[in-house]
């Protein structure tokens, strides 16, 4: 029973990417936890692998403090070779296969390379190209750029933009990254193929300068097919004069997408006249064909006040498991209120309802420093697969001397390296 227990509380934690899987592995290396292992590499539980990065780090720490390691990595490498598909979990079990390479399994590398190019001169050029460069440097570097350049001779119209090379040579200053291709291109078809093509889109971008950001270029964006018409580093540029334009061309717009274009530039920028034209759209029927309640409740955020204050409490009272309400609170919140948070986490069902909430939760207790935070922001702890907003939780638990012992035990193994290092 005890193991049992353990074992799905392992799990859980494994899918969560946090370091409580770590302190049971250590805590209990007699046990044999493989299945849940397995179960957490096969299959990618990470909310946004493109923004968070791979969990192969921690999943093969997890690995080498099981009991079964042989039989672990003969599962994963037998299901890297195998897997027909290309998404964030063969991602995921190419980052766990470089880890088996670059531990001395020649197998493990032999594979990462048999499976690169396959699946490149498919249509997956990305998936592994970093495990590949990490595993030999330029020499994984030619490698990937001959085999997008073998690519690219079998499909003329493939663009390359030379974005890993530009990587590659960040990370390696002293390597002049083209010149080293260049000198290989005479004698390799796939690699002269591949750099011409890089320069001919790198070519091709400057002959399209960026546009300065302003009153009129947003306002083409909103009367266009663009659903973003603005955005946050976009926000920056715009002057003044130019925030008041908006405002005054929102309060004469009537058509219900254009308007949700405005909230959309309203809930970075904060409007400049009286909130009450806004608080009226978030008020409107909240319709499933559009996210303009939404954006109007973002664009109320940056105000406070008696109205805006009693439409929260209507809206969140009694808790909804997601609501699109929630950021009415962070300019009017109350004590008290973490009781609806608590409520709303306490329903919350799963990862993605969790990352739903998690976004107004932040701004929320970002805004209103309290300990009471602590109760609500653990219940989404708990509940999230994204270590990027953990790690936001777990600044603003310590930031209001809430962080639990249990947490702050656990930081130290999670999957994501920027929350090791907050207490490092």
């Amino acid at each position: 029973m005890i193991k049992k227990l353990l074992a799905k509380k392992l799990f859980h934690s494994l899918k969560r990417g946090t370091g409580e899987a770590i302190l049971i592995l250590l805590a209990n290396p007699d046990l044999d936890f493989s299945k849940q292992i397995i179960r957490a590499c096969l299959k990618n539980y990470v909310y946004d692998s493109q923004a968070e990065g791979s969990r192969a780090n921690y999943l093969y720490e997890a690995i080498s403090l099981s009991k079964r390691k042989s039989f672990i990595k003969k599962t994963i490498l037998t299901a890297f070779a195998t897997a027909s598909y290309e998404n964030w979990d063969s991602s995921q079990l190419f980052d766990l296969a470089k880890h088996f390479a670059m531990a001395g399994d020649p197998e493990a590398k032999k594979q990462c390379y048999f499976v690169y190019r396959k699946r490149a001169l498919a249509h997956n050029e990305w998936d592994g190209e970093d495990a590949i460069i990490e595993l030999d440097g330029l020499a994984g570097l030619l490698f990937v750029a001959a085999t997008k350049g073998e690519k690219m001779v079998s499909d003329p119209d493939w663009i390359e933009d030379g974005m890993v090379l530009d990587d590659f040579q960040d990370k390696n200053p002293s390597i002049n990254i083209y010149e080293e291709i260049e000198k290989r291109a005479a004698e390799n078809v796939f690699l002269k193929t591949y750099i011409t093509g890089v320069k001919a889109d790198n070519a091709r971008i400057r002959i399209f300068p960026k546009k300065p950001v302003s009153y009129e270029s947003v306002l083409e964006k909103i009367n266009s097919n663009a659903i973003v018409p603005l955005t946050p580093k976009g926000a920056k540029e715009l002057s003044e004069t130019d925030v008041h334009n908006l405002a005054t061309a929102f309060l004469k717009e009537t058509d219900r997408i254009r308007l949700e274009k405005f909230m959309r530039v309203f809930s970075i920028v904060k409007y400049p006249f009286d909130y009450h034209a806004i608080l009226t759209l978030a008020k409107s029927k909240n319709m499933q064909s559009d996210r303009l309640v939404e954006y109007a409740v973002r664009a109320l955020s940056f105000f406070s006040g008696n109205d805006i204050r009693e439409f929260a409490l209507e809206k969140l009272t009694p808790a909804k498991t997601v609501s699109p309400y929630l950021d009415l609170l962070v300019s009017n919140y109350a004590d008290g209120d973490e009781k609806i948070l608590e409520s709303i986490a306490t329903n919350c069902r799963n990862g993605n309802q969790a990352h739903e909430l998690v976004w107004s939760f932040i701004r929320i207790y970002e805004a209103n420093k309290t300990p009471r935070c602590k109760t609500p922001l653990e219940l989404l702890y708990d509940k999230l697969t994204c270590g990027l907003h953990r790690e936001d939780i777990v600044l603003l638990l310590l930031e209001n001397n809430v962080l639990s012992e249990k947490i702050r035990r656990e930081i130290k193994y999670d999957s994501y390296l920027p929350i090791r290092s907050i207490l490092a």
